[in-house]
């Protein structure tokens, strides 16, 4: 072996051992050591979860159907969105925020809530009440205030180089959380198993188990692949709120919830701080709100939601996953981290199909993918002179979830 090949050896078994302390250190409970593809990649590929076969919904009927099990589970999580706000949950929210943050523009610390709790929660629950009634927050609660922090990079005279902070009313923050704290038993059931982020049970490290095995596995039996990892531009700025209702009344989320919701993005505004002043007022029209509890919640939903995976990659025969043992009908083909997708492709017209589907896509949702950030990493024997793929193609390692993955198997932390 010449001292090449040594270093090389050397470098991937350090990045194989890399790998598995930090996806230990995720705690994926299922990981055993010296484990491989043969179980946990089976496991993700053929069931995301553990199937019901059979189940009786609340009137006692016996579902056997997906889409009957489907309403049966969903029902009750789906109910408890639009009971009456109550003071229990609103102080629930109250607990959940840490102290010592930065005020929005009304000067109310969470501290304030919370050491005089009892004397505020009468009005607190009365303002929501009536502005579920009235179908408009005061103006209070509408606007935003925007800081902007240096990132310690580039010139301070490029406004790029600027991070926007935005900071919000604690009266608004702590209905937003409340819908939070609803939303999430019913998660399950709107977000795709392939969608690891913001479900209990799903972790960033099944997506990371999953894309080291897959490697694993189609070096193993020499499979053309293309690994496409898909970059979504500013996805929280460009998420239409029109869109957004529209999904949410789609998935039978409830007329008090989806009413909350539309009242929470209903002609409000923004103001920036620049040096102890602020600027004229401007309307937000599109995106959701930074620095709302809510908004990871509702782009989960609305943009990676179960029925845009499952239409836009799974259903669509155009895309050619990898085939997994045991069964050549199933195929490997995706799995996200929030707006992070990570595609397995066999060959070009799979790779060009999610591109035509992300298009349609952001017609209707305006989700944009960024093709100068977008990338793949290719396996296996691919002719690029007649039909090169249409971002740039990484040689080395490609970055995933903070994560460096290349050869078999390896990777390592940046």
């Amino acid at each position: 072996m010449n001292p090449l090949e040594a270093v090389k050896k050397e470098l991937s078994e350090h990045f194989h051992d890399e790998s598995r302390r930090i996806i230990f250190r995720s705690k994926v409970e299922n990981l055993e050591k010296g484990e491989t593809y043969n179980s946990f990649f089976l496991k993700k590929i053929h069931s995301a979860h553990t199937l019901l076969v059979q189940l009786r919904n609340r009137e006692g009927i016996l579902c056997d159907t997906k889409e009957d099990i489907r309403k049966a589970v969903s029902t009750p999580a789906r109910e408890v969105l639009n009971i009456p706000l109550a003071l229990e949950e609103l102080h629930l929210a109250v607990k959940s925020f840490k102290s010592g943050k930065t005020p929005g523009s009304a000067g109310l610390p969470i501290e304030f809530y919370t050491s005089l709790w009892d004397l505020v929660v009468p009005d607190l629950l009365e303002l929501y009440e009536e502005m579920e009634q009235e179908g408009v927050m005061p103006h209070t609660l509408r606007g935003g205030m925007i800081a902007l922090l240096y990132k310690h990079k580039g010139e301070r005279c490029d406004i790029k180089n600027w991070r926007p902070i935005s900071l919000l009313n604690v009266d608004y923050k702590i209905l937003a959380k409340t819908m939070v704290n609803r939303l999430k038993g019913a998660m399950g059931e709107i977000v795709h198993p392939d969608q690891t982020c913001g479900v209990k049970g799903r972790r960033v490290a099944d997506s990371l188990a999953l894309i080291r095995d897959m490697i694993q596995y189609i070096t193993d039996w020499n499979i053309r692949t293309a690994l496409v990892c898909l970059d979504q531009e500013k996805t929280f700025d460009h998420v239409s709120q029109e869109f957004m209702e529209r999904v949410l009344q789609g998935f039978g989320m409830g007329e008090r919830f989806c009413n909350y919701v539309r009242i929470m993005y209903t002609d409000i505004f923004s103001s920036v701080m620049v040096n102890g002043w602020k600027t004229d007022p401007f309307p937000i029209r599109s995106g959701v709100r930074q620095g709302c509890p809510l908004s990871p919640a509702l782009a989960l939903s609305v943009c990676f939601g179960y029925r845009a995976t499952r239409e836009y990659i799974r259903k669509n025969l155009n895309i050619r996953g990898i085939p997994t043992p045991g069964d050549r009908k199933k195929e490997g083909k995706c799995t996200l981290y929030m707006d992070d997708v990570t595609l397995f492709c066999t060959d070009g017209k799979s790779v060009q199909s999610p591109l035509v589907a992300c298009k349609n896509f952001r017609k209707a949702s305006g989700a944009k993918i960024s093709m100068d950030k977008s990338q793949a990493k290719l396996f296996g024997r691919w002719d690029l002179c007649n039909k090169p793929l249409p971002f740039p193609i990484e040689t080395g390692l490609v970055k995933i979830l903070g994560i460096w993955f290349g050869g078999p198997g390896a990777a390592a932390k940046s």
